[in-house]
């Protein structure tokens, strides 16, 4: 539910659930909302939510040793 909501006020919940859920890319995400809920194409603004969370994951991953 709170991935078909994505409201600003959901993405601290989201990045917690992709820890949790142990997802890795935006489509890891996309496709466990679609297997939950088969018959709804998940927003737009989902997508562009997972893609500022997994950015920031990104940025946050240590660099080259």
């Amino acid at each position: 539910m709170k991935a078909f909501a994505a409201r600003p006020r959901d993405a601290e919940d989201l990045r917690q659930l992709v820890r949790m859920l142990d997802l890795h890319t935006v489509g890891d995400v996309l496709a466990s909302v679609r297997a939950i809920f088969p018959e709804e194409e998940p927003p737009e603004r989902l997508r562009l939510m997972l893609e500022d969370i997994f950015s920031e994951k990104d940025d946050q991953s240590p660099g080259p040793v």
